[in-house]
């Protein structure tokens, strides 16, 4: 056993078609929402910020090719472009150039983008995108395998960093786990059912997840039986996640790429066999060895390293070069779940029309306590995602994106429509928010949530929303 060389080329072609699918459905969820969130009327125009950006901000600093044209049309052509380079590789059609260039677009919306595109799988899709690029399906390549794992293990092990730690010590005491049902941004109806387990439980939960992320991640790195057991403790940790909350496709990439803990020999004979069915020849190797990767592979190690000192410890070195490697989202840290709140607060938007006042229910936020909560994974239902991080802090003021809801609904409502489940009034004359708690119902309470308002924001005028 080495370090680095249990994967090869049937892990690579494997690898190569997981990431290409779910980036296909990151794309498919981000098309559907790409107009009435950044569209010339949408909340947040990726044009009118490129263009209040462009005396201030480099191309250098922000390599988008939205520069170019932050259109309608070409957000949503690169969206297309995007999901389709995504699909021929999934059918084996040029995959690492097709990855690179849906990669290369997706690190275009991000940069352009605001808080609705800051999520932390948006950049495991782009750094994914940049390593699949690098990654030979004829012959094996084991510093770029390293650096796969490294990825898997950062997204883990970074994150148990992050728990550790948490200011207020919630997953040391076994805390967490008691509220992160009941406060997770988008549960789904198993969340209730979990939050209802033992007290003992939720401590044994909180304790099991330091444990597996900051422990047996380090699996990753030796032999087949810790990467089996790595390999166990991830897939039942995202199958937990997928069961009880919507993280968009977070879960369903972490999983894919979990897949370059497999053996050369198992990949490469269900793969043979596959192939056989299917009356296909045998996938070609190439086994001419290369350089390069070991200089790939050790310059993202590095980078890795250099960004995670620089975000979890003191040390800091390099400080302007790790400043610019996470600004191109290239190379990530995680930190995953760091601190979880011990309360839910929803706000609610309402408007206003000759007809009195309406409630406008987002599809998919806790808004009637009777509704159960939804399971939309891998859809990323973005505003609906980000209001929960504005209720954790709504005595602060409204962030940009919650002034261009309220601007939208006055104003461009028939935009903002496909993101709202109410439908939105024609000629709305004012709007205002409710900031709502909720807790779970206890077995026996009707519904699924009981609520009690905590706030209210002042009435605004439609016409002072500019």
């Amino acid at each position: 056993m080495t370090l680095v060389s249990a994967s090869g080329p049937a892990v690579a072609r494997l690898l190569l078609r997981v990431v290409a699918a779910v980036s296909l459905v990151a794309w498919l969820s981000l098309g559907v929402q790409l107009l009435p969130l950044f569209g010339a009327l949408g909340i947040s125009p990726i044009a009118a910020r490129l263009d209040g950006a462009r005396a201030a901000v480099s191309l250098w600093e922000a390599p988008s090719w939205l520069w170019l044209t932050a259109s309608d049309g070409a957000l949503v052509g690169g969206a297309f472009v995007g999901g389709a380079a995504c699909l021929a590789a999934l059918f084996g059609l040029w995959p690492r150039l097709n990855l690179g260039l849906s990669g290369a677009l997706y690190l275009g919306y991000v940069l352009a983008g605001d808080a609705l595109l800051g999520f932390q799988w948006d950049n495991l899709l782009i750094e994914a995108s940049v390593l699949a690029v690098f990654t030979p399906q004829r012959r094996s390549a084991p510093w770029v395998h390293l650096a796969w794992r490294v990825l898997l293990f950062k997204l883990y092990f970074l994150s148990a960093v992050a728990k550790a730690q948490s200011p207020i010590g919630d997953w040391w005491d076994g805390s967490a786990m008691a509220h992160y049902y009941e406060t997770a941004p988008l549960p789904t109806p198993l969340a209730w059912w979990a939050h209802q387990l033992p007290a003992a439980w939720h401590r044994l939960e909180s304790w099991w997840a330091l444990f597996f992320e900051g422990v047996l991640a380090w699996g990753v790195f030796g032999p087949r039986w810790s990467r089996r057991v790595a390999l166990f403790a991830f897939t039942s940790f995202q199958i937990v996640n997928m069961a009880t909350a919507n993280y968009g496709f977070f879960c369903w990439f972490a999983l894919g790429i979990s897949v370059v803990l497999l053996d050369e020999e198992d990949v490469a004979r269900w793969g043979s066999a596959a192939r056989a069915r299917l009356g296909l020849a045998p996938a070609p190797v190439d086994l001419q060895a290369r350089r390069w990767p070991m200089l790939l592979g050790a310059l993202y190690i590095g980078l890795s390293i250099l960004l995670a000192t620089h975000r979890f410890t003191d040390l800091a070195p390099a400080p302007k070069l790790a400043e610019r490697v996470a600004r191109w989202r290239l190379v990530n840290n995680y930190h995953l779940f760091a601190q979880i709140t011990t309360r839910r607060i929803e706000p609610s938007v309402e408007v206003k029309d000759h007809g009195g006042w309406r409630v406008i229910e987002l599809p998919y936020k806790a808004g009637d306590p009777h509704r159960p909560p939804p399971v939309v994974h891998p859809h990323q239902p973005r505003l609906d995602f980000m209001l929960w991080f504005y209720g954790l802090g709504f005595e602060r003021g409204a962030p940009g994106y919650v002034v261009g809801v309220l601007r939208g609904l006055c104003h461009h409502p028939q935009a903002l429509q496909p993101l709202f489940e109410t439908e939105l009034p024609a000629e709305p004359e004012a709007v205002r928010l409710r900031f709502w708690e909720y807790r779970l119902t206890a077995p026996g309470e009707p519904g699924w949530w009981r609520r009690a308002q905590v706030g209210e924001s002042p009435v605004i005028p439609c016409v002072d929303l500019h």
